[in-house]
């Protein structure tokens, strides 16, 4: 069986739910790093976070996401 990957399908639909099992403090930033950008590369998002992927749009526009599902 192969999975495509979600930059396939609609980003608008995307979500991302993750909570890491490690609480940050002074003492373990390296490995929180390590949790948190292992979560972001494995959803696909390390483009919006460093920039070569732009922005989605704040708000859906209605008429043509009505006119796209027809």
């Amino acid at each position: 069986m192969v999975l495509e990957p979600m930059a396939n399908s609609n980003q608008n639909s995307h979500s991302y739910n993750f909570v890491t099992p490690i609480k940050l403090d002074h003492n373990n930033f390296m490995v929180w790093r390590n949790q948190v950008l292992a979560s972001i590369k494995g959803n696909g998002l390390e483009g919006f976070i460093n920039g070569t992927n732009p922005c989605p749009d704040q708000y859906l526009d209605q008429v043509s996401e009505a006119s796209s599902s027809a």
